[in-house]
């Protein structure tokens, strides 16, 4: 189901979803909440740090963004725990922390971490040839497939213009970042 499909009081019901998108101002217990939208078309508001947002108002947009954001981050592990904690601590810590001044409009979704964490996967492992390492380059550049499809997703399926309804840029500087970072 996705926003094209909404009859007018649930587009309504969407609008005031994505206004209230915006990252909290203080730290709270992580919160896991359902949107409503119609009979049950929303996604979930998910928080974990009580700051950003991760979650989507839609539950197509979050089917298609957190199975990669699991892949990513099961596949970081792929060299050894202590660097996959490390990156993952560093991706949800700017996103947390440094992002708010950087970028203020990045209003929600885990588009951003789990695109830092795939241009590590694809850097960190480019060379690899067997093994779980290969599979993490793969995770990684399953995360990039996903992106460039949502290129034509959002003009035919959201009727949108390109970048009004997904963070494009946000995808792009979440790869960059993190392939700088598997370089480290």
């Amino acid at each position: 189901m996705s926003i094209i499909d909404l009859s007018p009081e649930e587009l309504v019901q969407f609008e005031n979803i994505m206004k209230d998108f915006a990252p909290k101002a203080t730290f709270n217990r992580p919160v896991l909440q359902r949107y409503t939208i119609g009979d049950g078309k929303g996604g979930y508001e998910f928080r974990p740090f009580g700051k950003f947002n991760y979650g989507y108002p839609m539950q197509e947009w979050m089917l298609l963004s957190w199975p990669v954001w699991l892949l990513e981050i099961v596949f970081s592990f792929s060299d050894s725990w202590k660097r996959g904690l490390a990156i993952n601590a560093f991706a949800l810590g700017l996103q947390e922390v440094i992002m708010p001044g950087i970028a203020p409009n990045l209003t929600g979704g885990a588009s951003f971490v789990h695109n830092l964490l795939a241009g590590y996967n694809i850097v960190r492992n480019w060379k690899a040839k067997s093994g779980m390492q290969l599979w993490a380059k793969r995770a990684g550049f399953a995360d990039v497939f996903v992106d460039a499809a949502l290129v034509p997703y959002e003009e035919s399926r959201l009727n949108a213009e390109f970048g009004t309804m997904i963070g494009h840029k946000f995808h792009a500087l979440g790869l960059a970042v993190g392939g700088l970072a598997a370089l480290i």
